[in-house]
């Protein structure tokens, strides 16, 4: 993507050098600061943050549909306690693919 005689990222950072923040997004400086291309449109509209908030609030409804064997075959105890296992297991997982992810905020950070 070449623009004039420069690329996008030599236009990138030296409008960053410059101060002219307005003809590049936040996103787009940061991914070029970390060394990549920026291709693709990363926003998130209403309709998507919707879809994504309802997919995380079925999760309860899973639970309550999972339980059943749990309760008949462990009792209350038995789903407490591997509820609370399972619980601090997944946070462990998300604090530190959160934490990966942070230092390289790409789609894919994890992975780099």
């Amino acid at each position: 993507m070449e623009l004039g005689n420069r690329t996008k990222a030599e236009a990138v950072s030296s409008a960053i050098e410059d101060g002219d923040h307005d003809s590049y997004t936040r996103d787009e400086r940061d991914l070029i600061r970390l060394g990549k291309k920026p291709q693709l449109k990363r926003t998130f509209g209403f309709m998507q943050i919707l879809g994504f908030s309802c997919t995380v609030l079925v999760t309860w409804e899973g639970i309550l549909s999972v339980s059943t064997p749990s309760l008949l075959n462990g009792g209350p105890a038995g789903v407490f306690w591997g509820y609370l296992l399972i619980w601090i297991g997944s946070i462990s997982i998300y604090t530190v693919l959160s934490e990966l992810s942070s230092m390289a905020p790409t789609a894919g950070g994890q992975y780099q």
